[in-house]
């Protein structure tokens, strides 16, 4: 589940559309906020600016360890990720009025404790980048649900990592 910024993208894709994202999937690169790209043993959240592909992310996955399979996974003590589970996201705003923070709770009923991350701080080529996440999130973004097959490689999000702690 993620947010593009569709509504201001006047460029049309190698796709036949004017869609946009910040991995440039369709040849036109834009602001993109990914709530949630999860399978049963990783969950990431992540900013991208539209020239930033890799973006500022939390989470447990791809090099991501702000919590752990303990937590979170199959027989996960705060998310067991074989049952229904619910996802919170919230943009907290920052005195200025502009985007303070990505806040992220990951809860499950009759478990004895949440995951909570945020996403506070993006500095991308020297400059800081919520500015421009809060001038798309202001412009009014497209939210967008894609579904990877099954048999994909997703050792991207899910693998060890270069770190060799990810799921």
């Amino acid at each position: 589940v993620y947010l593009e910024s569709l509504r201001q993208s006047n460029n049309m894709s190698e796709c036949g559309d004017y869609y946009c994202d910040a991995n440039e999937v369709c040849g036109v690169k834009c602001v993109e906020i990914d709530l949630m790209e999860a399978n049963n043993r990783a969950f990431l959240t992540t900013l991208h600016t539209a020239d930033h592909r890799a973006g500022m992310g939390r989470g447990y996955g791809n090099g991501h360890t702000d919590f752990s399979s303990i937590d979170y996974g199959i027989g996960g003590a705060c998310v067991d990720t074989t049952q229904p589970f619910t996802v919170e996201a919230s943009f907290a705003q920052n005195e200025d009025g502009l985007l303070g923070a990505l806040e992220v709770r990951l809860s499950q009923a009759n478990r004895p404790c949440d995951i909570r991350f945020h996403v506070d701080q993006y500095t991308t080529s020297g400059r800081d980048a919520m500015p421009e996440l809060s001038r798309a999130l202001f412009e009014g973004m497209t939210p967008v649900v894609s579904y990877w097959g099954k048999n994909e490689d997703m050792s991207w999000m899910d693998g060890v990592g270069l770190d060799g702690k990810g799921p």
